[in-house]
């Protein structure tokens, strides 16, 4: 009986962490391509609104603000439609609740409605992840569709569809414990307080939520 190489028997060793890297260089993007699609996206339907909103308080009033931030969105997503260009779920969902959220506000001249609609924005949008879970169509989904180059027979495959349903679960649950705690801070604290606070939690809880997802979602993919 003749002895296995020793050169072979590496080889063979390897041939997993081959398989791995080869998967998910050649299907799913690193984190840093993840990075490098999600921050262009963020600043259009985000930050950009809220640095707007921030800057006319301070020239203006506050329906002229709350207009300001509508009429950035609004107009980035109708540019992007004219020009052909992608619209990511991000920027539809910005579009629907800051529109809600700001004519209401606008029309009753109130900054508390303002607020308060986030937290009932925030209820909203948690319900909508639950429907289309519902519906057999996990928003996690589109968001795995702006974000990767996954083709659609992955996202097709069955423990990948598993896995998105069970995110856009945990998507909604979090949005609804967030939105309710928002909702509980701003009737016990001060303005001021509310603000600041809800500032760090708005960005920590979805955050916390999305890293959880996103290593879910990479776990599974490479694991079909």
């Amino acid at each position: 009986m003749s002895a296995i190489p020793l050169s072979a028997t590496a080889d063979t060793h390897a041939l997993p962490r081959l398989r791995t890297t080869v998967v998910e260089t050649s299907i799913l993007p690193s984190w840093r391509q993840l990075a490098r699609r999600a921050i262009p996206q963020v600043l259009e339907a985000s930050i950009i609104p809220a640095a707007i909103m921030l800057v006319l308080l301070e020239v203006a009033t506050a329906t002229v603000a709350i207009g300001g931030a509508l009429a950035w969105i609004v107009g980035a997503t109708l540019w992007r439609v004219a020009t052909r260009r992608q619209v990511s779920g991000l920027s539809i969902l910005s579009v629907a609740r800051l529109g809600v959220r700001s004519t209401i506000a606008m029309l009753l001249g109130s900054t508390f409605v303002y607020f308060v609609q986030g937290s009932i924005g925030g209820f909203a949008l948690a319900i909508a992840w639950l429907v289309s879970v519902a519906m057999d169509r996990p928003l996690a989904r589109r968001f795995a569709e702006d974000f990767t180059d996954l083709e659609p027979h992955t996202l097709d495959h069955p423990r990948v569809h598993h896995a998105l349903r069970r995110i856009s679960l945990l998507m909604g649950v979090v949005g609804i414990a967030h939105a309710a705690l928002g909702l509980w801070l701003l009737l016990t604290l001060t303005a001021g307080t509310y603000v600041v606070v809800n500032a760090v939690l708005s960005i920590a809880i979805p955050g916390a939520a999305l890293a959880i997802s996103i290593a879910w979602f990479r776990r599974t993919v490479l694991s079909v």
